[in-house]
Order: C-alpha cells, then structure tokens, then sequence
C-alpha cells in the first residue's frame, strides 16, 4: 500500500480539503509512512528488527483501523 499510495496520490481526494486539494492525502500519506516505517516487525527485515512496546501496538492499531475507514468509506478516494 505505501508504494501505491505513493505513485496514486496525485489522483486521490480527500473528504476534508485543508488548506489545499492535496493536504488529506498529504496527511493520509504521512499516517501510512508511519506505519511502515514504525512497524519494522511487521513488515519483513533482512537484519533483526527493534523490539516494540505494547503502547506502540496499541497506536499502530488505532492508526491503522482510521487509515482503514478513510478508506473503506470514501473519505479517500480516487477524484
């Protein structure tokens, strides 16, 4: 998804404008990179990966369950 999101997000709106056409993506987009880059166990390493604290879960999992709604309710979506 992080990939993708990258090459789509000139085509992608989201439900709240900000101060631009492009600030909720930008803003989703910062959400995800969080996600991969903070959640290194999650994703696969050639090298060990960092150990992560429960409250660390506990975030990653709210994040990721808004990143899921955003989507799965259009408040992202393709222009």
């Amino acid at each position: 998804m992080h990939g993708e999101l990258q090459q789509i997000a000139p085509k992608l709106v989201f439900e709240i404008e900000g101060a631009g056409a492009q600030h909720g993506v930008e803003m989703v987009r910062g959400m995800v990179r969080v996600l991969w880059d903070g959640r290194t166990s999650r994703h696969g390493s050639l090298g060990p990966t960092r150990k992560e604290t429960r409250s660390e879960v506990v975030a990653a999992v709210h994040l990721a369950g808004t990143l899921v709604q955003y989507f799965s309710s259009g408040a992202i979506r393709r222009a």
